[in-house]
């Protein structure tokens, strides 16, 4: 009973924060460095993403940088930076990902 109150209420909570954002958008104006903070908002959340399952295999108390994911990150990256092209860069991270694992037989440390 406390897990279904505890989700009950979480969900209850985000959807108030994500309800205020889209509720308020037309009837306050922001200032304009806000509004261009706004904008960078899905690529951090990207980059955490990323960055976190990049770093979720490593053992506890210890800092390793896997092979698959790093090399994949890092050459994505690069993708990023030349082509300016968000499907071409996760298309190629994930296919970079997929050959480091599989063909090349690189296995995340478990």
């Amino acid at each position: 009973m406390t897990t279904w109150v505890i989700m009950i209420a979480l969900g209850i909570g985000t959807f108030l924060i994500r309800y205020s954002m889209i509720g308020l958008t037309g009837k306050v104006n922001l200032p304009k460095v806000v509004v261009r903070a706004i904008r960078f908002i899905p690529a951090s959340m990207l980059s955490a993403v990323v960055a976190s399952q990049m770093l979720a295999y490593a053992r506890p108390g210890s800092f390793t940088l896997d092979i698959p994911y790093f090399g994949a990150a890092i050459i994505a990256g690069g993708v990023a930076w030349k082509t300016r092209n968000a499907f071409l860069t996760v298309l190629v991270g994930m296919i970079l990902l997929w050959v480091f694992r599989n063909v090349l037989g690189w296995l995340a440390a478990g």
